[in-house]
């Protein structure tokens, strides 16, 4: 019990450190912007304790099949210290190291800003008047969200395939690792984890283009300022990385789980060696 309570109290504190990422490295603006960040803070906190601390699951999918939820882990920070460094650096408020890092978003960013392109629509959520720092500080951000994206899921589907994950020499429990899906209901097994696949897949794939355009529309109703605000575009441009980067995991992690039950059912209905040799 004490190593599970340990290990729930490190996540918890993890997880307290990626949401206050953004106010550590950017200045705060706003009256009401420390506690929102202290409440929001608190609240996934509580949560991550909870889920990690618990012997039985609730929400958290694959928690006993590493590297999957510390890939996502680490894509989110990675998002977030870069998108809040590139603000910095556009403005020049920053080290000649984090500039460099910040010319290669830009770069990305500029090639991946063509017409009809997700990033393209990522662009127009900045408001009309915002300045042009803001506008290459998200451009920069976006490009190097998109390289974090990119290198994760193809870091882990390569995991999935050479190293055997989520096996590798012990049992897999599917209770524990899918906890909302249950495998008695629903026809055959196989088919519904793949048709999981898929429908990961294809809405990772539209909310690179749905984010961009509900975002913008919630926050002119909501709060117009906001979007030129640096802290709010970088949760923004994480958001908009990281939801489609964890659909496009999910959807790989699925399908191997369905190829290993496919792969034992094949064991299980081979005919013994005696009847074989007869």
């Amino acid at each position: 019990m004490l190593p599970r309570f340990t290990g729930a109290i490190l996540r918890a504190g993890w997880v307290l450190l990626l949401v206050m990422t953004p106010a550590l490295v950017l200045p705060v603006s706003g009256a009401t912007t420390p506690l929102l960040l202290i409440l929001v803070g608190g609240f996934a906190t509580f949560l991550t304790f909870l889920e990690y601390s618990s012997p039985a699951p609730s929400m958290i999918y694959f928690r006993d099949a590493p590297p999957f939820n510390r890939l996502r882990a680490f894509a989110l920070f990675l998002c977030l210290s870069t998108a809040a460094a590139s603000h910095r650096a556009v403005a020049g408020e920053d080290s000649i190291l984090m500039q460099f890092v910040t010319s290669i978003g830009l770069l990305f960013g500029y090639v991946l800003d063509f017409p009809g392109s997700p990033l393209r629509m990522l662009l127009r959520v900045p408001a009309a008047d915002a300045p042009a720092e803001i506008v290459q500080a998200v451009t920069a951000s976006a490009g190097l969200g998109c390289v974090v994206m990119a290198t994760t899921v193809l870091g882990f589907a390569v995991t999935t395939r050479l190293r055997g994950w989520p096996m590798r020499g012990s049992r897999f429990n599917f209770w524990i690792n899918l906890p909302n899906f249950d495998p008695t209901t629903g026809g055959d097994i196989v088919e519904r984890l793949n048709r999981e696949v898929a429908i990961n897949h294809m809405l990772g794939f539209i909310l690179l283009f749905l984010l961009p355009v509900v975002m913008r529309g919630f926050f002119q109703v909501v709060d117009p300022p906001i979007l030129v605000s640096p802290q709010p575009l970088v949760w923004i441009v994480t958001l908009w990385i990281m939801l489609p980067t964890s659909l496009f995991m999910r959807g790989f992690a699925l399908r191997r789980v369905a190829q290993m039950i496919a792969a034992r059912r094949a064991v299980d209905e081979r005919p013994p060696a005696d009847f074989l040799a007869a």
